[in-house]
């Protein structure tokens, strides 16, 4: 939110992780997929408390994701956020409210990358534990959201969300800041 730059992380993730320091990456090092893919954070880069997505803006936490879903009808909630065949990024969902979930992967805590092509995963702002965050994902396949949960030393996706309503967030993936 204050401009502040957050420290990209090529190499050293893990001890980037280790730190509690707030850190992005691009997907496989390569800064060319930011445009396709977006950033991955880490959870200390989601709770840093001088915000990560704009004014009026926040990280999004269950109760958005929970009120998404039941308004998409859990069953199908996964297909319907995904991209479709013909969207910029194909993937195998509907895209039916513009969510326009891309299959960015992951970075795993000890900075190995995996499931590019195969699944999208969120942070939520909210602690599973002291060593994990709460996660959404969708993958490949499947046709639900999964609530989940990772280590604070991961990258995942984010979304920024503003409430136009008290039941019905609005989504963009456009407002992170690097």
């Amino acid at each position: 939110t204050n401009g502040d730059p957050i420290q990209m992380v090529l190499t050293g993730w893990s001890s980037i992780g280790n730190s509690g320091t707030p850190a992005l990456t691009p997907y496989d090092y390569d800064p060319l997929n930011v445009p396709t893919y977006g950033w991955l954070y880490n959870w200390h880069a989601v709770n840093d408390p001088r915000g990560l997505c704009p004014t009026d803006w926040h990280v999004s936490d269950r109760d958005d994701w929970d009120v998404l879903i039941a308004s998409l009808g859990a069953a199908d909630a996964g297909r319907r956020l995904k991209a479709k065949s013909g969207d910029p990024v194909p993937w195998d969902g509907l895209n039916s409210i513009g969510f326009n979930a891309v299959p960015a992967g992951y970075r795993k805590s000890d900075g190995i990358y995996a499931n590019l092509g195969s699944g999208a995963y969120f942070w939520t702002s909210e602690a599973y534990s002291s060593v994990s965050g709460h996660d959404y994902y969708v993958s490949s396949g499947e046709y639900e959201v999964t609530d989940n949960y990772y280590s604070k030393k991961g990258g995942l996706s984010i979304r920024c969300v503003m409430a136009v309503s008290d039941t019905t967030p609005s989504v963009t993936t456009e407002a992170a800041t690097s």
